[in-house]
């Protein structure tokens, strides 16, 4: 089974002051003017290496078919990782944190597990850090899990404290390396599993160069 999902992440910056300009320690008020946007064929080239950078799917293990993966573009994030209601500010506040190129693979574990893994490239590290922030700064208020603190990889990270409807209980980390925001999540049954979700952080973060 393949579950269809805003990630829990995404759900949390949908009412988050990143994008009402509030000036938390993540939002946009950090930030200096927004970059002018890259071209076409740079974003492009940018996304082809996010893929080859991103953790494969493992031998054994169904890829995603539903959800959007492959390299995707700025809109295709913003309507895939945000509430509908959403995304003209998601878009506005992804603009301003120079967004590049972005690439996911999801992929369901012959156990019934799934995990899912993103990587967005910013023209500077601001921006990626700026992202990471926000999800940081808002999983601490969250009433539904517990945040933590990655110290492998310098990240942070969010269980989720019941189910969904699917019954996939979901661990997600979030971390930067240079330009790139790396976020992943793993979604178990029933109790989630902090430790599987950091080590999939732990690998990407490698797989882009180490912390």
């Amino acid at each position: 089974m393949q579950t269809t999902r805003i990630p829990r992440a995404a759900l949390l910056l949908c009412a988050s002051a990143l994008l009402t300009g509030c000036g938390t320690s993540g939002g946009s008020a950090g930030l200096a003017a927004a970059p002018s946007p890259v071209g076409s064929a740079d974003a492009a080239r940018a996304g082809q290496q996010l893929l080859g950078e991103l953790l494969a799917v493992p031998p054994g293990a169904d890829a995603w078919s539903r959800n959007p993966t492959g390299v995707l573009d700025r809109t295709t994030v913003v309507h895939a990782f945000y509430a509908e209601t959403s995304w003209d500010r998601a878009d506005a506040e992804t603009t301003r944190r120079g967004f590049v190129a972005a690439a996911r693979h999801g992929w369901t574990n012959p156990d019934g597990s799934q995990c899912d893994v993103l990587l967005i490239e910013f023209q500077t590290p601001g921006g990626a850090t700026s992202m990471a922030d926000s999800l940081s700064e808002d999983w601490k208020f969250a009433e539904d899990g517990d945040r933590f603190d990655d110290h492998d990889v310098h990240g942070s990270g969010f269980v989720e404290s019941k189910p969904d409807p699917a019954g996939l209980t979901a661990a997600e980390v979030v971390a930067t390396h240079r330009t790139v925001l790396a976020y992943v999540a793993y979604l178990g049954n029933g109790k989630p599993d902090r430790a599987a979700a950091e080590r999939m952080i732990k690998d990407q973060i490698n797989a882009l160069g180490g912390v």
